[in-house]
């Protein structure tokens, strides 16, 4: 079996995600991924491929927020056996913490989990793609069709 690269793993668990719609939002009337769901849909994935999800609270430039890392359990290593390096994704989302409410700072927390690890991997839940049409009419609106 041939052994994949850091992203070609990566670009498989994006093929087999499988992300739904799994909570309501009633004051929105709208439905999304909890972070619940994110993390049922892509542990299986990432034990698989041996990569582990890492995501800690911390201050960067002053502003709290959650820092995500996504890496290789085991170091890759050449022909000879030798290490060739760590292989990891990162990112770091701002939370807003204004008011230093509790429940206002964890549900800010939850939020910037789910979606931190969603960006990392390139992923959208449900139905709330629509493959850059927003964008693409922005762009044309401003900069004119090709």
């Amino acid at each position: 079996m041939k052994t994949l690269t850091f992203l070609e793993k990566i670009a498989d668990i994006r093929r087999r995600a499988g992300l739904k719609f799994d909570s309501d939002n009633p004051h929105f009337r709208s439905k999304f991924i909890s972070l619940g769901g994110v993390l049922k849909s892509l542990q299986p994935l990432l034990d698989e491929h041996n990569l582990v999800l890492l995501q800690c609270p911390q201050q960067n430039g002053g502003v709290f927020g959650i820092s995500t890392v996504i890496q290789e359990c085991v170091r890759p290593v050449d022909e000879d056996g030798n290490p060739e390096g760590d292989y990891f994704l990162s990112g770091f989302w701002p939370c807003d913490t204004a008011g230093g409410n509790p429940q206002k700072i964890a549900s800010a927390t939850t939020y910037a989990r789910r979606y931190s690890i969603l960006c990392c991997l390139g992923l959208v839940a449900g139905d709330e793609d629509d493959d850059g049409n927003a964008a693409s009419s922005l762009s044309e609106r401003l900069f004119g069709s090709k």
